[in-house]
């Protein structure tokens, strides 16, 4: 109904042309498994919905389970930006909790020690999203109204529903004006072993395609 009267107060013939979406990202999801996934939590108590939260939670309760998914970002990190990544040129991993963020930011400058790592939250100032080289923080604190100056490769380790949450945060990445030859990367982390990441990803699947040039899968035949 409500189309139908949009259509007659608007006729089609009399709109501007529909400007096409300026698709310059290139997106990968990510796939790992879980050593004992009977084991895995990932809502609160008494709850049926899924938490990143509280599957963030989990992967800190043991030290083994936490060593292997640091790996994954690690590793990430190796591939993409500190192999390709030049002067000037950021990484960005968006985590679910400041408490994650914090370790998280210790684990990556440890290992790589001649990049300048900063974690960004509600209390971090602006300047951790510019003079930096890798940025640690949540898709709330940066996933939306901040312009990330030089960002290459984004990591996305949260999984949730909101298709306007993914969206802004796919937004991070802009058009590198330094390097216009050069095609922002967007990455996602999906456990194949959580039912809930693998709709979440076919939602993204369906969400992404007018925006994106690609959108790849990759196997990382990892288990944490």
């Amino acid at each position: 109904m409500v189309k139908r009267l949009y259509n007659l107060i608007y006729p089609l013939d009399d709109r501007a042309p529909v400007v096409e979406y300026d698709k310059y990202i290139a997106v990968t999801a990510l796939a790992y498994s879980l050593r004992e996934p009977h084991k895995v939590k990932t809502s609160v108590r008494g709850r049926s919905d899924y938490s990143h939260t509280t599957f963030e939670a989990w992967i800190m309760s043991d030290v083994k389970r936490l060593q292997s998914y640091e790996s994954i970002i690690i590793n990430w990190l190796k591939s993409t930006y500190i192999k390709n990544g030049v002067a000037g040129q950021k990484a960005v991993v968006f985590c679910g909790t400041v408490k994650f963020c914090t370790h998280l930011r210790s684990i990556v400058q440890k290992a790589f020690p001649d990049k300048l790592v900063k974690r960004f939250v509600a209390e971090d100032p602006a300047s951790h999203l510019i003079d930096v080289d890798i940025i640690i923080t949540t898709p709330l604190s940066a996933g939306t109204a901040q312009d990330i100056p030089g960002l290459r490769y984004t990591l996305l380790t949260v999984n949730v529903a909101s298709e306007k949450l993914n969206v802004q945060v796919l937004g991070r990445l802009r058009r590198l004006k330094e390097w216009p030859e050069i095609t922002p990367e967007f990455y996602y982390l999906n456990c194949v072993d959580i039912p809930k990441h693998m709709d979440y990803m076919r939602s993204k699947t369906e969400l992404f395609k007018p925006l994106v040039l690609t959108h790849g899968y990759v196997d990382l035949g990892v288990s944490i």
